[in-house]
């Protein structure tokens, strides 16, 4: 599917990329989700109220974007910086590119309780997937054929 780059911009733009993607719809998503129980509590707490609680829809979509950007730009970087000091691939720099993920959440949430918890998390998380990360799927050929291929018709 996306074929893995040795250089380090591709891969925290590409981190960055998706990210913000992703950030922004799981944004329009919430606010999506927010929006008609506001509006069912309209009739009881009044118009004028019910319009002050509206959720902000650019502030979530805006807010959930750079947040899912900078916690994929942190992997991404700190994955690279890892390779780069130890100057081969290893899991341990998937880890220590998912305690760089964790330390962006942390900061976002103002937390040091979540900022420590999601460092250890995310360096688990990151060893996990990049050890069992090509045994996930058996045939990637198989499955790019299987979704992006051309079908027969019955």
């Amino acid at each position: 599917l996306l074929q893995s780059s040795d250089s380090c911009v591709e891969r925290v733009c590409a981190a960055l990329g998706v990210g913000t993607v992703l950030g922004g719809t799981v944004g329009a998503m919430v606010s999506a989700f927010k929006t008609p129980s506001v509006l069912e509590r309209a009739d009881r707490i009044g118009v004028a109220a019910a319009r002050a609680s509206m959720p902000r829809v650019s502030r979530l979509v805006s807010s959930n974007a750079v947040l899912f950007g900078a916690v994929g730009m942190a992997y991404a970087g700190g994955k690279c910086l890892a390779e780069g000091i130890v100057g081969e691939k290893h899991p341990i720099n998937s880890g220590i590119g998912g305690s760089c993920a964790g330390v962006a959440l942390g900061i976002h949430t103002g937390s040091p309780t979540v900022l420590l918890g999601s460092m250890a998390g995310f360096f688990v998380l990151g060893i996990v997937g990049d050890v069992n990360g090509g045994k996930m799927i058996q045939d990637p050929e198989r499955m790019k054929e299987k979704f992006f291929g051309t079908r027969k018709a019955n």
